[in-house]
């Protein structure tokens, strides 16, 4: 099973008004989040905090399935592995 998760960070456009906002794609294999943030960190890690924190229904199964099967992520592509994002579920 793959089931990859990703945390992609994004900047949005409305293309009619031109106003910015920023945030981030939260998925895996079967399910997609999508989430608003007033600035982006500089740090990965604070990302993926900031990420966790914010989550609704389908990036907490998404984070769920990570934190149960002690599984790393992707984060702005990057990969961290279990023993580098653990501390952020404490």
């Amino acid at each position: 099973m793959s089931n990859r998760a990703t945390i992609q960070l994004t900047k949005f456009e409305d293309v009619r008004t031109g106003e910015v906002s920023y945030g981030c794609l939260i998925y895996d294999d079967y399910a997609m989040a999508c989430q608003m943030w007033d600035t982006i960190p500089d740090d990965n890690l604070e990302c993926l905090r900031l990420a966790i924190d914010k989550s609704d229904d389908v990036a907490t199964g998404i984070f769920d399935f990570l934190q149960e099967n002690e599984k790393g992520c992707y984060v702005s592509d990057e990969w961290y592995d279990w023993e580098a994002i653990q501390h952020l579920w404490t």
